[in-house]
């Protein structure tokens, strides 16, 4: 299991067993390590508490650590061997229990093995940042920052999920607790999952909350400038070189602009052949502002696309259908060149409010009553017939067409962001799917969002931070980048930064007609960032999808889904799959967002699901991984 993963970690490996003969459990922990904080020994796991009560192996990074351990120095007389944060986590478990999630601000998953109580825990931090993914068959309990990580034992079984895969289908990703895989299952963010003799329970310490307080801009800006140079300083904690990963947005460049003062690490930007959607040019005048180094790396390049969408699809163990990936994989490489640690911007469009979708929602609440449902849906469709031939980041009449086939919608939010539109179910399904067809594949982000408090705008924003966030883009950020043996930091997911957009009112993050983040572009004003980037609109970090399908993918489509379409049977239809493809291919439709996430499906379903690989084929590098597979004498 753990050689599975050793691109997570290539920089050493650990084992942990437990007494095989006790009468309750028996526990085996691995652990491949990714060196950042403090290079020695020291910072080997797993790790144990002094008594040896606890033992852990963790993913990840604590920023505070240093003040818990003096909180355990004060309890119990505990100092570290080094200065790996890793450190106060057996320890701090072993006085505080459960309660010590609730105390670390940082990104990790954490399992740790309690002998005393002879249970397992399995911890994910607040909002996601680091997967978590376990199964429990009644007699073994196996986890792995990776699905291929549990794979790796053939015990583990092998089911596709349909109802997840209906899902996956429609947003992109299976729903953030689930998995493609039936009876794997993700730790949801800010939980802990406790197994023992009597079974397993779930413990939630944190959920992000809309309240509001805080109306008045100057408050607003006075509460960031005061925070934000203190959580940027913390995330540069690293024995190791760091970078910046640069966009041509607001998000990246406060981090740059903060960081010019004390610090001058690396940026690196992607660069796109289309103008439409290459950012190059505003990230080199961030750059150029603040007198750093910077790299840029040609993101889209055609040449090798083959592999890097076949490496993509068994990175993400067949399951994220964000083309984002496509680029980022390769920014990751190009920072893991010259640094292990990387920062980004990514969280503050969920929770500052960067997406126009939320003003999209704003604007449904008022034309909703006026739009009858069969007219609306007209529309919507003509307009995305019109936008077929589109070839660049997004057409008006895409979005429009968007904007209109949602709008009907209980959930208008989570249609928007819909891949494969509902009439084409019926002939792209097969049997495992057809019985999944009355049922609605974006019920998970309908929910996170109907059971959300305040107004439509703050469900939508909570909507997207416990679903879309982990389910999504830190899935994409995570899986990439540790693919290179890269660890990515996001500042704007630090606690604190949480608690005070939380505190924000709607009207602080977006107007009606301008672009959003406002709180983020005043603070960028009074930090000199160029005016360009201030008033530059949200543009995502989008490859040409339709477009590399039509070309340097083409000849990998036509393998994977018309040529060796019958492998998929199970689950599609050969026949619709090929008109699906051919109508792309020829211009009538526009079908990128779908086929994609087919593509990256059939790639790792026919290579590495139906074929087990062999564990050479995983050679990359990258970062801290858990494993564990732990066995029980007693049913549950």
């Amino acid at each position: 299991m753990v050689d599975a993963i050793r691109h997570r970690g290539p920089d050493g490996t650990g084992h942990f067993v437990s007494d095989e003969r006790s009468p309750d459990m028996s526990v085996g922990l691995g652990h491949c390590r990714l060196a950042i904080r403090d290079l020695s020994d020291a910072g080997a796991q797993p790790m144990s508490s002094p008594t040896g009560t606890t033992t852990m192996v963790y993913n990840g990074e604590i920023y505070n650590d240093d003040a818990i351990e003096a909180e355990l120095h004060k309890a119990t007389g505990f100092r570290r061997k080094g200065h790996c944060d890793a450190e106060i986590v057996p320890e701090g478990f072993a006085v505080w229990g459960l309660d010590l999630f609730e105390r670390l601000n940082g990104m990790f998953a954490i399992a740790v093995w309690d002998a005393t109580h002879q249970r397992l825990i399995l911890a994910r931090d607040h909002v996601g940042i680091k997967p978590l993914f376990y199964s429990d068959d009644g007699v073994t309990v196996r986890f792995a920052s990776e699905v291929k990580g549990l794979l790796a034992d053939p015990g583990q079984s092998r089911a596709v999920d349909g109802a997840q895969l209906h899902s996956y289908l429609a947003q992109g990703y299976p729903d953030p607790n689930a998995s493609l895989l039936s009876g794997v299952r993700q730790v949801p963010p800010g939980t802990a999952v406790v197994f023992d003799r009597d079974g397993s329970s779930t413990h939630r310490w944190w959920a992000p909350s809309r309240g509001g307080r805080i109306r008045d801009m100057s408050e607003a800006l006075d509460r960031f400038a005061d925070l934000w140079p203190r959580v940027l300083s913390e995330h540069l904690v690293s024995d190791v070189p760091i970078t910046v990963l640069q966009s041509g947005g607001i998000d990246s460049s406060l981090i740059s602009a903060g960081l010019a003062r004390s610090a001058r690490p690396t940026m690196i930007t992607a660069r796109f052949a289309s103008k439409d959607h290459d950012e190059s040019g505003m990230a080199e005048a961030v750059a150029a502002s603040l007198g750093s180094a910077h790299h840029i790396v040609d993101a889209d390049a055609q040449a090798g696309a083959d592999d890097i969408f076949r490496n993509i699809a068994w990175q993400v163990d067949g399951q994220l259908a964000d083309s984002s990936a496509y680029a980022f994989l390769q920014v990751a490489r190009a920072a893991r060149s010259r640094s292990t640690v990387a920062l980004t911007g990514d969280g503050a469009d969920e929770f500052f409010g960067g997406y126009p979708t939320l003003t999209a929602t704003r604007v449904a609440d008022r034309l909703k009553p006026l739009a009858p449902k069969s007219l609306a849906q007209s529309f919507g469709r003509f307009c995305l017939s019109r936008a077929a031939r589109h070839t660049g980041r997004r057409a008006v009449l895409e979005d429009v067409g968007r904007f209109a086939m949602g709008l009907p919608a209980a959930c208008p939010h989570a249609q928007w962001r819909r891949l494969l539109m509902e009439r084409d179910s019926a002939t792209l399904y097969g049997p495992s799917l057809r019985d999944h067809m009355d049922t609605d594949p974006l019920s998970g982000y309908a929910a996170a969002y109907s059971g959300a408090k305040g107004s439509s705008a703050d469900k939508a924003l909570l909507a997207d931070q416990t679903h879309y966030l982990p389910g999504d883009l830190l899935a994409k950020s995570d899986l990439m980048s540790m693919a290179q043996g890269l660890e990515i930091r996001v500042p704007f997911l630090d606690r604190r930064m949480l608690a005070l957009a939380g505190e924000l009112d709607v009207a602080l993050l977006q107007r009606l007609g301008q672009p959003g983040k406002r709180v983020l572009r005043c603070a960028g004003e009074t930090l000199g960032l160029p005016r360009q980037i201030l008033a530059g609109r949200k543009r995502g970090f989008n490859v040409p999808a339709a477009q590399l399908l039509r070309t340097a993918l083409r000849p990998l489509a036509e393998r994977y889904l018309v040529a060796q379409g019958e492998a998929l049977s199970d689950h599609f239809d050969a026949g619709g799959v090929r008109v699906f493809w051919q109508d792309h291919l020829a211009g009538r439709r526009n079908n990128a967002y779908a086929l994609w996430a087919l593509l990256v499906f059939a790639v790792w379903y026919q290579d590495h699901l139906n074929a087990r690989p062999s564990l050479a084929r995983n050679d990359s590098r990258t970062g801290v991984s858990p494993e564990i597979q732990a066995k029980s004498h007693h049913a549950g």
